[in-house]
């Protein structure tokens, strides 16, 4: 009777440490939502802390599988906070590992977001490449989200081709998939892209129209990004129309809301926005202002695209002025 109470004391303390690390191995799973979460609503820093503190609980545990998961959403988060480290490299070396620990939710959210990292530096047949390796598995697990985010990114993706047609395909696939799911900021998300496009093929007010749609939607879900995003687009939208005094203030607007989150990359399209309008306007003053911090913020950004676009903006202000000699400020960082 002894012998069989020792076994059942031994068998109830197992249980009980499974049990305790199954909630550890839960908190872990936790955390790594949470970082990709925050990582989706821009709060990268939040996203880094949660994925942090997940890989150290993993280390604690000696948990790989964790150790792997989190170090996955620390590397995603960091590049992303800090665009001038976009790498493919580290996450590509995880792919496989994450396959051999059945991470296949990861796997096909590493294959997306290096997809992205080939489309910033110009490789595009590895970006669609990726891209379709993420959208076959999201099929087969029937994972609406993650097939919507994929359709996202494509559009993109063929808008910067200028294959208008792929691109409203793929954004109009990913508004379906998200109207199903109902979530006010991915919607602001594929109503953003398609207002994009809409600004290449026309109608403009079609754009206006798209942007202000994804505005409510900006709103909707609290998203002081998306909300600046959308402000930035449309008040580019309203110059180009010529509403130059609705677009000043929406774009004054946009810029306070990007100061106010320290997003470089944001801020560098906002202020070569306002350098654009305020030359049109004649106070070149303000657009000399403007262009230099869209260049200082492009740089901290590593935003290739807005480096150019400021530089020829600046140039276009020296040839408004009349000043040939020395057209870009010597003091902006390289």
């Amino acid at each position: 009777m002894k012998i069989r109470f020792h076994y059942i004391w031994i068998f109830l303390i197992s249980c009980s440490i499974a049990r305790g690390q199954g909630q550890i191995v839960a908190q872990i799973d936790s955390l790594c939502e949470l970082s990709y979460q925050q990582y989706g609503d821009y709060n990268y820093l939040e996203a880094i802390k949660c994925a942090e503190k997940a890989l150290e609980i993993s280390k604690e545990l000696d948990y790989s599988t964790g150790q792997i998961k989190s170090e996955f959403y620390r590397i995603m988060a960091k590049q992303e906070y800090e665009p001038s480290t976009y790498n493919p490299k580290p996450i590509e070396d995880l792919i496989p590992k994450l396959q051999e620990a059945g991470l296949d939710r990861e796997k096909a959210r590493a294959h997306t977001f290096v997809a992205g990292i080939y489309a910033f530096f110009g490789d595009i047949e590895k970006s669609i490449e990726n891209h379709l390796i993420a959208l076959d598995m999201y099929e087969a697990k029937d994972d609406s989200l993650g097939l919507a985010s994929v359709h996202n990114n494509m559009s993109l993706v063929y808008y910067d081709q200028h294959d208008y047609e792929e691109a409203f395909f793929h954004a109009r696939k990913s508004m379906a998939l998200e109207k199903s799911q109902g979530d006010p900021q991915r919607i602001h998300s594929s109503l953003n892209n398609l207002a994009i496009i809409f600004e290449h093929t026309g109608p403009l007010d079609s754009a206006i129209y798209y942007h202000q749609m994804a505005l409510e939607k900006a709103y909707e879900s609290n998203s002081p990004y998306s909300i600046g995003l959308s402000l930035s687009n449309l008040g580019n939208n309203y110059a180009i129309k010529g509403d130059l005094d609705l677009a000043e203030k929406t774009l004054l607007r946009a810029l306070e809301i990007r100061d106010s989150l320290g997003y470089s990359r944001g801020l560098a399209y906002t202020h070569n926005r306002l350098a654009s309008l305020y030359v049109e306007k004649e106070e070149l003053g303000k657009a000399q202002i403007h262009a230099e911090q869209s260049l200082e913020n492009a740089q901290s950004a590593s935003e290739v695209k807005v480096i150019r676009m400021a530089y020829e903006r600046l140039m276009e202000i020296a040839e408004e002025k009349g000043d040939y000699t020395n057209p870009i400020p010597r003091a902006l960082p390289k």
